[in-house]
């Protein structure tokens, strides 16, 4: 059994999130309280549905969850599995995602991550005021159709990829007016659905780039470790070449696509069986099952989730 450990980006929050594993763990609860010390005391645990559209607050809280998930599960099997199943392990993120694995292979620090996050998110939402965006998911058509069409003059530097989710499903962003126009010419040309995202802007695009000089002055604040396992980006959708140069990384990693499609197919090529999620629902679940039929999946959000995974992992780790 050789394991990823994958965290969930932004999008997946929901009200309510993490409570259960804050008030089940302190190990848990930890996460949340670095996040509310670094953002200046937003209670993170109690956001409601409107207070969590705004990028900021979803970034903070995002990555507590999917942190005090991977704590719980780390606390919930015995030392000796938990051994067994990180000996050969890997970390992977969805976009903000990449944060939380960064963290859980000790790269990051734990009381360095949060005002990271902060200004990550702060800076990502002053560029979203200053050039609104918008983000519309292709559901159904060829990811080599929909580049055809953003290669035609009217939406090159407009519209732009902006996350490659799996097979059949390709997420575009850029300017409002030209990626609606996009969206509608992909749907007379045979898209199943175009669904427009509800998001402050148009990520993982040359948009961001304002947000960039901000993000990149405070990741310099901080010093980076060697990880305990194998980090994939989301930048070249393969292995994270090292961590010398991770503040102009993260620049990068905030203006480009996400290339998660060849970020799951290198981790099956390189022998991976079993993926397991952790943060708010199970979304990247389920993009791993459109892409590969080899990788077993699981996730932690909760304490029912919690008792699944561990049920199952103990059952495999135990037949090894």
């Amino acid at each position: 059994m050789k394991t990823a450990f994958i965290f969930s980006g932004q999008g997946a929050q929901y009200p309510g999130m993490g409570q259960e594993l804050a008030a089940h763990a302190p190990g848990a609860a930890r996460w949340f309280q670095l996040a509310t010390q670094a953002s200046g005391g937003l209670e993170l645990l109690g956001l409601t549905r409107e207070e969590l559209a705004d990028t900021r607050k979803a970034q903070l809280a995002t990555v507590a969850v999917s942190l005090a998930a991977f704590t719980t599960l780390q606390d919930a099997l015995a030392p000796d599995l938990w051994q067994q199943l990180e000996a050969d392990a890997a970390v992977a993120g969805f976009s903000l995602g990449e944060y939380s694995a960064l963290a859980a292979a000790g790269v990051i620090a734990a009381g360095d991550l949060f005002p990271l996050i902060d200004a990550r998110g702060q800076a990502m939402a002053e560029a979203c005021r200053q050039q609104p965006g918008a983000m519309a998911a292709v559901l159904g058509m060829e990811d080599i159709q929909i580049l055809s069409l953003l290669s035609e003059d009217e939406f090159i530097d407009r519209v732009f990829p902006a996350n490659y989710n799996c097979p059949g499903q390709l997420v575009i962003a850029g300017y409002e007016p030209d990626t609606l126009k996009a969206c509608a010419r992909l749907q007379a040309a045979g898209a199943r659905r175009c669904l427009r995202l509800k998001v402050a802007g148009a990520f993982h695009t040359p948009l961001m780039d304002p947000a960039r000089p901000a993000l990149i002055r405070q990741a310099e604040c901080y010093t980076y470790r060697e990880p305990r396992y194998a980090v994939f980006s989301n930048f070249s959708g393969d292995l994270l070449s090292g961590v010398s140069s991770l503040p102009q990384y993260m620049g990068q990693h905030m203006c480009n696509p996400v290339r998660w499609t060849a970020e799951i197919k290198s981790l099956e090529r390189r022998g991976y069986t079993d993926v397991i999620e952790f943060g708010p629902g199970k979304v990247l679940c389920g993009l791993v099952q459109k892409i590969s039929e080899q990788l077993e999946t699981h996730h932690v959000e909760d304490l029912a989730s919690l008792e699944s995974t561990v049920r199952r992992l103990q059952e495999k780790l135990q037949q090894d």
